[in-house]
């Protein structure tokens, strides 16, 4: 990632021990200063007014946050949009009630958590691992990692290992009731096929390039039906762990530390996928700063998703919470 001073790692830099299988998951798949920024990361408008390319975004996006629909390119029976999107897919995404995304309060109302939730073995700023970048099937391209490329460890013990990172425009979590543009979540698979998530909000800059996020962007393979990872969603399945052999382009030395956001604020809760069959019981880890990456980026984002020409979403609604609880950390 990006240089920032005033970044501090949230989690260990030792390496777990590798993987030793590839996990099979059934489907869920020159330095940078900051902008001043409220607490929930959005930008005040004299930032935004600072690129008419920005301007022009979040204009979209405030479009999304009301709309909160698109017409994704989808090879599967679910899709996005207004008439077959999310709030027409059924079974546990209709009738849940430990869903994903949520709206995530203020700390304040939360459970304060005195250690980490969580820690990764790949959170140092420059730690790169050789990927795979392929079309997921609905919409966006996803970055296959494989065994052994970095884990999750949660406080009780449990390893999770890396398998995948998609993303979604605009943010799928919000904070607050406000959304972020975009939204990546790195999809971690324990031995028993649990899943765990890490969801990393995405801000829009003038003048910044995330090299992760373009290395993403680079590699995305043309959307055609060679190319597809799956017939699954970009949230779970092999869209989290496919290896990326058809159509997949290779990405070595990808720079996974850098879609790492500065800070160590967090939000931890039960849900599920984002996708169908909306799967119930991931544990979910969200940072809740924002990635400074480039407005071109998000805009490249949503071409990709549209597929077409235009711009398109891949966002699923938030979620009601239902009485479960949501953990916060933040290292003083």
């Amino acid at each position: 990632m990006p240089n920032e001073e005033a970044y501090t790692p949230i989690v260990g830099q030792e390496e777990d021990e590798a993987a030793t299988e590839e996990p099979v998951v059934q489907p869920e798949s020159a330095e940078q200063q900051p902008a001043t920024r409220s607490q929930w990361g959005l930008k005040s408008p004299s930032v935004i007014t600072a690129g008419l390319m920005l301007t022009i975004l979040l204009a979209l996006l405030a479009w999304v946050s009301a709309a909160k629909g698109n017409n994704a390119r989808n090879g599967d029976s679910w899709v996005y949009g207004e008439i077959y999107g999310p709030l027409e897919w059924g079974g546990l995404c209709e009738k849940g009630k430990s869903q994903s995304p949520i709206d995530i309060p203020e700390a304040a109302a939360g459970v304060q958590a005195d250690a980490p939730p969580m820690q990764l073995t790949w959170s140092d700023p420059g730690f790169t691992v050789d990927a795979t970048v392929v079309d997921s099937g609905h919409g966006t391209m996803q970055a296959n990692f494989p065994p052994g490329s970095g884990n999750l460890t949660t406080a009780d013990g449990a390893v999770y290992g890396l398998a995948q990172v998609h993303c979604h425009a605009p943010s799928e979590h919000t904070r607050g009731g406000r959304s972020s543009v975009a939204e990546c979540h790195f999809v971690h698979v324990a031995d028993d096929g649990a899943l765990a998530v890490l969801g990393v909000f995405l801000g829009a800059q003038p003048g910044v390039t995330n090299p992760a996020m373009e290395m993403l962007l680079d590699k995305a393979p043309p959307k055609d039906a060679d190319s597809s990872a799956s017939d699954s969603d970009s949230d779970s399945d092999t869209d989290d762990s496919d290896d990326g052999d058809d159509g997949g382009v290779p990405a070595p030395g990808f720079p996974l530390g850098a879609f790492l956001p500065p800070g160590n604020s967090l939000a931890a809760y039960s849900g599920s996928l984002t996708t169908p069959p909306c799967t119930e019981g991931v544990s979910w880890f969200v940072l809740l700063n924002d990635l400074p990456v480039g407005a071109d980026q998000i805009l490249r984002f949503m071409e990709y998703v549209a597929g077409e020409g235009g711009l398109a979403l891949n966002d699923r609604p938030t979620q009601e919470l239902h009485g479960r609880e949501v953990t916060f950390y933040s290292e003083a």
